[in-house]
């Protein structure tokens, strides 16, 4: 079964931070075009994110994840839900500007970019989970780092993130018993991976 969050992930991040930018722009310049640009594609966004979470939840139920990327995963689907909300709620403010006909203010445009700043760690976040430990995909050893020194990207996080009990044992266990998917550990994997790599 193919992965369907990164198929839609990407529109509501541009979307969104082409608002921001046309808002800071339309703010300094006090143009009344890109204010209408502005709130049509948060609009845009909004609608996007609720696709983009709903097949990221789809997905993060339904495929195997390495047991050491479970806690990055379960940021990673908080943050989502932040964003969201964020979003919905500056979708909600923006569409009150935008019906009144106000100027964009100074203090929405600064929670724009407090949100576009979020976007960005959601991204590298997203990024580490696909190139490090290979959620989503199957790993095949193709980068510049080997396994382990990608996968030591996210540990700079460990310290803000709490030890928590695994949550997916139970998506793990349907998806074992459906797939006979074998949990190896990062070192056992890292030498097929280049074992794989040599046989090439």
């Amino acid at each position: 079964m193919p992965v369907y969050h990164p198929e839609f992930v990407h529109f509501p991040i541009a979307l969104l931070a082409l608002s921001v930018i046309f808002d800071v722009i339309a703010f300094v310049f006090r143009s009344g075009n890109l204010r209408s640009t502005g709130w049509w594609t948060l609009f845009g966004a909004a609608v996007g994110g609720v696709v983009t979470v709903a097949t990221g939840l789809w997905d993060m139920y339904s495929i195997p994840i390495h047991e050491g990327a479970e806690r990055y995963v379960d940021l990673h689907m908080w943050v989502g839900f932040a964003i969201l909300a964020a979003a919905g709620a500056l979708a909600i403010w923006r569409g009150y500007v935008y019906a009144k006909r106000l100027p964009v203010s100074g203090p929405y445009v600064l929670a724009g970019l407090l949100v576009l700043a979020l976007i960005t760690f959601q991204n590298w976040l997203g990024g580490e989970l696909v190139y490090g430990y290979g959620v989503g995909v199957a790993p095949t050893g193709q980068s510049r780092e080997k396994p382990q020194e990608a996968q030591a990207h996210l540990e700079v996080l460990d310290k803000y993130i709490a030890p928590v009990e695994i949550v997916h044992d139970s998506r793990r266990e349907d998806n074992d018993r459906g797939t006979n998917v074998k949990h190896e550990e990062p070192n056992e994997r890292s030498d097929k991976m280049q074992d794989h790599s040599f046989e090439r």
